[in-house]
């Protein structure tokens, strides 16, 4: 057998089993949850674990545990998605990694919070090569966040997709979801990384997201009515400072390629 056709056959088996194991995932607690949300949690902002995007072209992921030190090392994640939307950030200093956060940001894409605010639509530093260094990217980072529900967590964790994946997210959101009847909540989805080398800089990650399959009409339909009962926390959250954290080599290669991995869409 070919090796392609044998990596395929256990790219499928893997498969087979996530969804087989959320299917197994009781989500019996999920009510409590909410509840206890509600009531306990009242004026608290709920900050979700957050799975970053490695550096240097990795294609392992680190999820986030109890300690610090010692974060589970996966090369898939599979999960429901319960949230996806846009967020832009922005830096007047170049982006420089040391926690500092964005002088202005906007958590729908349109109204920008900061210096210097105002419509991002019309914005010039939303523009492509308005990037302060020359480049061909723009001054304001376009991003998407998007929450996943793991099988046996209860909570949903974040992983952002930067500017170099949004057309590989979107075209699957459109492509591989909504055009074919699913909706993010009923499917599972597998997100995977790629590397992506580069000329004269490191090599840099890309985000795959894919289609596992559907899941029950019963788990699909407690985990509609559970997304909109995370949007209040999950819309809420302030961009942070790492959540397009890359050094300056990475960042000229990925900006090499925004303005082709960004074409046609939104802004």
């Amino acid at each position: 057998m070919p090796k392609n056709e044998l990596i395929k056959s256990e790219d499928e088996k893997a498969n087979e089993k996530a969804l087989i194991e959320y299917e197994s995932f009781d989500l019996s607690k999920l009510e409590a949850i909410k509840k206890a949300m509600i009531e306990d949690l009242e004026g608290i902002t709920i900050e979700f674990d957050r799975v970053k995007i490695p550096s240097g072209g990795s294609t392992i992921f680190e999820y986030p545990t109890g300690d610090p030190d010692n974060p589970e090392t996966v090369k898939e994640l599979y999960g429901v998605i319960v949230d996806q939307y846009r967020v832009n950030s922005y830096w007047k200093e170049v982006y420089s990694g040391k926690g500092v956060p964005p002088d202005c940001a906007s958590l729908d894409a349109e109204h920008g919070i900061g210096s210097p605010g105002g419509d991002c639509l019309h914005c010039p530093l939303n523009k492509f090569k308005s990037d302060p260094k020359g480049g061909k990217g723009k001054a304001c980072k376009n991003l998407y966040r998007v929450y996943v529900v793991r099988g046996g967590k209860f909570a949903p964790f974040n992983i952002t997709v930067p500017p170099s994946s949004l057309k590989l997210f979107t075209d699957f959101l459109s492509k591989r979801v909504v055009l074919e009847g699913y909706r993010p909540f009923n499917i599972l989805t597998k997100i995977t990384l790629k590397k992506i080398p580069a000329s004269d800089v490191p090599a840099y990650s890309q985000v795959i997201f894919q289609v596992v399959g559907p899941i029950s009409e019963e788990k699909a339909a407690i985990m509609e009515a559970y997304s909109v009962d995370l949007k209040p926390a999950t819309r809420s959250q302030n961009v942070q400072a790492d959540e397009y954290a890359f050094d300056e080599d990475e960042r000229s290669a990925i900006e090499e390629e925004e303005e082709e991995e960004e074409s046609g869409l939104p802004i």
